[in-house]
């Protein structure tokens, strides 16, 4: 910045309302190297899915941040009560296995039937391509046996022989230097802020509103008292930052939040370059009540730009690229709870293309063992590009000649996006995409049933 702007930004005027500007970034460089940091349950449940060096480098970054790191009772809490699930071999690994032999199997049956109607036989060309393909499938279905092994080998039920338990107990010795832990709430202050969040979500005061199925706007709402879930962190996280800025004995110490939690009672979207694009920033009421309750400067960031801000702030902290884009991805992730329930296709005459699931927010997984067509000529640019980065990543494999196969799972930003690459085409995912119930994703939106889906689903960018 050049002084004038040095001094816009330091008056009252804009200092009094920062909850509603996006953090410069010298300003998250100093939080990260100074402040307070606490970590939310979904970046440690997702240690589980990082590569090894991925799961390295989140425990290298933690560990920098030493006794300044607050890991909070209710994010371990969850921790455990989920952990189990991940830990053992993941139950998504065997259904992409299956998928895949079971996409190799349509190929094979559609490809030799076309052959037998239209020339009686298969050429030597085509039984060759067919060889490719199927040489191609048996790799990744390799790839496949191979992580499932090395999964089994990292992680473990048992948390003594676990990878991602051992790392977060050398987070926090039992003798020497500790990152701070949470401590659970007596059952009377519970009860009080289950009351207290009631009121909240009432009101629709951020965060943790969504989570309440009482609440008009909520997605899919959250069974009993797992609802308090964020509304109870966010507690601790302001009571932690109270006992920081005391201990420091100074005026607004900055407390960073990192989740992967995307909702909207969590981030807002700030305009940017003429309002063409936006970012995500932490949602105003949070950044003023933390000021007011702790007198704390609030950062909010996602996994993966804590992994980023941290390369600028310290120089011996460098991480795999792979890791970086990995935490974007998850951080892109639809929870469990966001899901339309069952099953989309894509059908081409009478084979089924490719299979997914469909986010309420519009996000789109398309499962390994789906098929795609090359993207045609009159594709736009941007189709193209994505395509070969997908190929790139080893997301897609095969040839522009032979078509391709999802390797493994991959997520798209809408059903739109996810058809296209599909079919080779620009397409309407509303009217491409068939749900299992026989009705496709645009109907469904439009009559939405109790027994498939729990609440409003989003329009994708079509």
């Amino acid at each position: 910045m050049n002084k004038n702007e040095e001094a816009v930004a330091a008056s009252p005027i804009v200092q009094e309302h920062r909850r509603w500007f996006q953090p410069r970034n010298s300003e998250i460089v100093e939080a990260l190297r100074t402040g307070l940091v606490a970590i939310d349950t979904n970046v440690l449940l997702n240690l589980y899915k990082y590569d090894e060096k991925g799961t390295r480098d989140w425990f290298k970054a933690l560990s920098w941040i030493g006794t300044r790191l607050y890991l909070p009772n209710q994010s371990m809490l969850e921790f455990w009560r989920n952990r189990s699930s991940l830990a053992v071999h993941p139950e998504h690994t065997r259904k992409a296995r299956t998928s895949v032999v079971s996409g190799l199997r349509n190929i094979k049956d559609a490809y030799t039937e076309w052959a037998r109607v239209r020339t009686a036989s298969m050429t030597e060309d085509q039984e060759s391509r067919i060889e490719s393909v199927v040489l191609a499938v048996e790799q990744i279905i390799s790839d496949l046996d191979t992580s499932e092994e090395f999964h089994r080998d990292r992680f473990d039920s048992d948390p003594v022989k676990d990878e991602v338990v051992k790392g977060l107990a050398l987070l926090a010795p039992h003798t020497g230097p500790s990152a701070r832990l949470g401590e659970p709430y007596p059952s009377d202050e519970l009860n009080e802020l289950f009351k207290e969040g009631d009121k909240r979500f009432a009101e629709k005061v951020p965060p943790g509103y969504l989570d309440d199925a009482n609440n008009g706007e909520a997605k899919a709402g959250k069974a009993g008292d797992t609802k308090y879930g964020d509304w109870i962190l966010w507690s601790e996280v302001l009571a932690q930052a109270k006992k920081f800025q005391e201990e420091l004995g100074r005026s607004k110490p900055y407390v960073v939040l990192v989740t992967g939690d995307a909702k909207s009672d969590w981030w807002r979207r700030h305009p940017i370059n003429d309002g063409e694009e936006s970012v995500k920033i932490a949602r105003p009421e949070l950044v003023e009540e933390m000021q007011t309750i702790a007198q704390c400067k609030y950062v909010q960031l996602s996994p993966s730009q804590l992994l980023q801000f941290l390369q600028r702030t310290e120089n011996s902290l460098v991480f795999e690229e792979t890791t970086v884009q990995s935490a974007e991805a998850l951080a892109a992730e639809a929870p469990d709870d966001e899901w339309i329930k069952g099953e989309f296709v894509v059908v081409a005459y009478g084979v089924v293309r490719a299979r997914a699931r469909i986010a309420h927010s519009g996000q789109c997984r398309v499962f390994a063992g789906s098929s795609a067509l090359p993207a045609s000529p009159s594709m736009p640019k941007t189709y193209h590009r994505l395509t070969d980065t997908l190929l790139r990543a080893g997301q897609l494999k095969g040839t522009a000649e032979e078509g391709y196969i999802f390797a493994q799972d991959c997520d798209f930003p809408s059903p739109s996006a996810a058809a296209s690459i599909v079919q080779g085409s620009s397409t309407s995912g509303n009217t491409r995409w068939m749900h299992e119930s026989g009705v496709n994703l645009g109907e469904l939106r439009e009559n939405v049933s109790d027994d498939i889906e729990r609440g409003a689903v989003s329009d994708d960018d079509e």
